[in-house]
């Protein structure tokens, strides 16, 4: 039986969802969406760049990457980051309902993790802030990379890396500001010894310009990793994520405020 089965259909019979989450329509609804947004759901297409994952024109590596090779090995999304997937983003990670697109992105990952045949010893998530994490109640990374651990039969490294409060968020920034603003905030955790020597398996929600998983795969690789493999829910093209900004209820949310 697949892992969480038991407990899916538990949640499904008592607690059911009766509109998609995507549209609003009441017609079909299975795991938050309806047939018509769950066919609407891109997978990344096959021509990346081998390195980033980004959508390419060409094949091999994109200019970014030619021009400075990011620290981890490979890094792939399951979906990119529009339509309903989109929808279930900001769902997840603005609106405190995280167990249906939790279950629909990990079951994805996992899925494009068995597809790219990476070999690795154990999954870690990107860290979120403190005040983050006080606003929230959670770290959608955290989910789903715990259950992505669960799917894949792999163990999943707790508290890895830690975050420290930042004063600006990454949302609306471009490349450069992003890599810049990143910078120093992530550290290493008390999960961090159990990572020496091992490829591990950096799980975050959204992957844009790359620089948060950039940051945090030059401490696990200082911290003594082999490898790192990222893998992201969804895959933002064109390094624009200002929707974000104008939908997120940013006022309240801790990415948004000043650090203390």
């Amino acid at each position: 039986m697949r892992p969480f089965a038991l407990r899916d259909a538990a949640l499904d019979l008592f607690f059911p969802r009766r509109r998609c989450m995507a549209c609003g329509s009441p017609e079909g609804v299975r795991e938050g969406l309806c047939a018509r947004c769950e066919a609407r759901l891109t997978r990344v297409p096959d021509r990346v760049c081998e390195r980033c994952g980004d959508v390419a024109q060409a094949p091999g590596l994109c200019p970014r990457c030619r021009a400075a090779s990011p620290p981890y090995a490979v890094a792939r999304a399951a979906l990119l980051y529009e339509g309903p997937a989109r929808t279930l983003v900001l769902a997840m990670k603005f609106r405190g309902e995280f167990d249906l697109p939790v279950r629909r992105f990990s079951r994805a990952m996992a899925q494009r993790l068995a597809q790219e045949g990476w070999r690795v010893d154990a999954v870690v998530n990107v860290p979120a802030a403190p005040k983050t994490l006080h606003a929230r109640g959670y770290n959608q990374a955290e989910l789903l990379a715990r259950r992505l651990a669960r799917e894949a039969g792999l163990p999943f490294l707790r508290g890895a890396l830690r975050k420290r409060n930042r004063v600006r968020s990454q949302v609306g920034l471009g490349a450069a500001e992003r890599r810049r603003n990143v910078q120093g905030t992530i550290r290493i955790g008390r999960g961090i010894a159990r990572a020496a020597g091992k490829t591990l398996l950096l799980v975050d929600d959204v992957m844009t310009t790359g620089a948060t998983v950039e940051e945090c795969a030059r401490v696990l690789l200082a911290a003594g990793a082999q490898a790192v493999y990222v893998l992201c829910a969804a895959r933002q093209v064109y390094a624009d994520d200002e929707e974000l900004r104008r939908e997120a209820p940013g006022a309240q949310d801790a990415d948004f405020l000043p650090a203390g």
